[in-house]
Formats: structure tokens, sequence, C-alpha cells
């Protein structure tokens, strides 16, 4: 079998593999490996998300994380190239009740404090940002300016092509079947393209991380989950503005954005049990529409054009996990990220490189460690879809 040496080898070419590259790249590594098992970048979990990008967190690392995202996907198409249409229509929350309201209210103050321009609405304002939306029962909202929604599978190629133009070497339906190790270290992982050895190992391997972990006898706290997102056929712009935010329902859960000339919909099945089931559920989308039509009523009015699943990489407390995978001191892993993967993958993999290259980063990512469950200190993330 054919054995290849790199400096890094990075497992995954989605949104996390080309930002890893990315970095990488940019701190001057010049070996750089990416293994795909699929046929190219972003196919698998990336081009399936629903490509929201939001700094309104409820956690202090999670916003920090999230400002500096939003710069980057700002610049993306100069710094990068590509065709990412980042539309920054805001992230729209809506609350109707006292409880979920004050800790809204609570959320913003600490948002402001580390720099965002958070705006509280009453519900006439929540209305004049959304008018497709029924507020009768809507207490509060909160809305971002800067939080928008872009395209993942494009920021993946984009990245893929930049990368790739200064030297990095991807290897595509390359699914790693083991990996070999010595003590603490990774030495080698092995595919059905041949070996590939180097000093930095990454698991950018998404909802299959703690697959490709146990293959070198450890475990990261990472399991698949389904999510189904739908399409509407198109509605006119003169209903649903041609234009909106992402506009998120944070009682039931049901989000919604333009997307082909429609509406794109998703809700958390808090149901769903882990798996690698990407069979689509079309009763699911009955659930989705009965708890969304009290909110958008002329949903009752809309057919559904298509459908996708795919794989969150969700972690118990729905938070990253980022770091050295747990024994190891040349295995890195950016993952967990529960549904904001394409969101925060751009400095999840520069902070990461950091530690990796610089053995320090620029935001403290200990809470975000592999071993913080073992440990009884997960992180408290209040706002997650």
């Amino acid at each position: 079998m054919e054995k290849q040496k790199f400096d890094v080898v990075i497992v995954g070419a989605g949104i996390v593999g080309t930002c890893m590259a990315y970095w990488l790249t940019k701190k001057g590594v010049k070996s750089i490996a990416v293994l795909e098992k699929g046929i190219g970048p972003g196919n698998e979990s990336t081009g399936k998300s629903a490509g929201g990008i939001r700094a309104q967190f409820s956690n202090e690392i999670n916003i920090k994380m999230m400002i500096d995202a939003v710069k980057f996907y700002e610049t993306f198409e100069r710094e990068v190239g590509g065709h990412i249409d980042f539309v920054q229509a805001g992230y729209l929350f809506m609350v109707t009740s006292e409880e979920l309201k004050k800790n809204f209210q609570n959320n913003v103050k600490l948002q402001r404090r580390l720099g965002l321009k958070v705006e509280e609405l009453t519900p006439p304002q929540v209305k004049q940002k959304a008018p497709y939306v029924n507020t009768e029962d809507v207490i509060f909202g909160t809305y971002c300016p800067t939080d928008g929604y872009a395209d993942p599978t494009g920021a993946a190629q984009a990245l893929w092509q930049w990368t790739r133009e200064r030297g990095v070497k991807y290897f595509f339906q390359a699914e790693v079947k083991g990996v070999k190790t010595q003590g603490n270290k990774v030495l080698s992982v092995v595919t059905d393209q041949g070996e590939f050895e180097a000093g930095l190992f990454l698991n950018g391997a998404g909802a299959w991380s703690n697959e490709l972990a146990k293959m070198a006898k450890t475990e990261v706290p990472v399991y698949p989950l389904r999510r189904m997102l739908f399409i509407t056929k198109p509605i006119p712009a003169d209903v649903i503005p041609a234009v909106i935010p992402m506009t998120i329902d944070m009682d039931t859960g049901f989000y919604c954005r333009r997307e082909s000339g429609g509406l794109l919909l998703g809700m958390e099945d808090d149901n769903e049990p882990p798996g690698f089931n990407l069979t689509m559920q079309w009763e699911w989308l009955e659930v989705l529409i009965e708890k969304a039509m009290p909110r958008i009523p002329y949903l009752e009015k809309c057919e559904i054009m298509r459908g996708w699943a795919g794989l969150y990489d969700q972690s118990p407390d729905h938070s990253a996990v980022l770091g050295r995978v747990p024994g190891y001191a040349n295995f890195f892993i950016v993952s967990g990220f529960s549904g904001h993967g394409f969101m925060q993958a751009p400095i999840a993999t520069r902070l990461v490189a950091e530690l990796m290259i610089d053995g320090k980063t620029s935001i403290d990512i200990t809470p975000l460690r592999c071993e913080r469950f073992k440990e009884n200190q997960p992180m408290h993330e209040a706002n997650v879809i």
C-alpha cells in the first residue's frame, strides 16, 4: 500500500477541513493533506446546512468566536474568492413567555458588553421586522443586523480552491479505515487510497468524529443526529419580503429564511435518536407545519418543493468540542458544533490551528475541551435551535 508523508493530515473536507487547511496555509505550513470519503468538498453535512451565521449566543466564548466569524464571512469573497452570498438580514428571535424574555434580556446585556449591537424589540417592532409573522402572543424579540445566512457549499468549494492553489493536497473517496498509533502519538491513518503519515492530525470528520477516534482507541463526545430541512415553492415578495431575517420562534424551535424564492423551514425533533440515518421522514413535515402555521399563517397556502436530511455532529451540551483528542499529543479535534458548524468553523479552526502550531490560542478554548463532560464541567448555551 502506498505511503505518503505530510506535515499535517486533516480528515474531512467539509467547512471544518477546508477552513483548517486555510489557516494552516496562512501560518506557513507547506505540506498538508486533506482526506475525504466523499467525492468533493462540502458534500456531506456542510452542504446540507441551513447556512445560518449569528453572534446572538448566550455564552461568552460562543459570542467571541462568532464576532470574529461574522467578520470572516463579511470579507470572505474578497480574501478567499468564490461566491457565498452572505445576506446580512439579521437573526430575529421571538419569545412568548416571561421566563424566556428574562433570559434573552440577560443575553443581550452580555452580547452588548462584548460589542454586539443587538436590539430589544417590542411586539410592534417584531411585526415591523417581520410583517409575515403573527405576533399576537409574542411579548419580546431580539435582533442583530450583522447576523444572516450564506451558502455553505460555496464557502467550502472556495476554500478548497484557495488552498489547493497554494499546495494543499486533497484526496477524495479516501475513507479512513484505520489509525496507527504509538504511545501518545498518532503515526498515520490508513485509507483505501494508501497510508498517510504526519506529525500532526486533525479530526474534522463531523458526525463521524467519534468513529475516527475509536480507530485510535479513544473516544470523543460527538454523536450523529439527523435533522431535516424543507423548501417551499416560490412565494411572492408582496406576501413575504424577498429578504427577511432568519426568523426563530424560540417556543417551538421553528426557524425559517428565504431560499430559492421560497422559504427554507427547519425545526428540531426532540425525539430523534442518535444514528447515521439520512432517510427523509416526510411525516415530520406535518409536525413542523402544524407548529409553524400559528406563527406564519401563510404557510397554510404553501407547497413544499423539496427537502433533505443531514447530520449534526452533536455534543452533549450542544457546544463545540475543540482541542486535543484525549490521550494524544498530536491528534486534534474540531467538531461537536450541534448545528452551528458552518457559522463557527472559521474561528474554531483558527484557534485550533494556533494551538497546533503556536501552542497557545488567542481565545481561551479550555471550556470546549473534550474532557469537560468527564470532569462534570459542561458548557451552558441557551440559544440552541
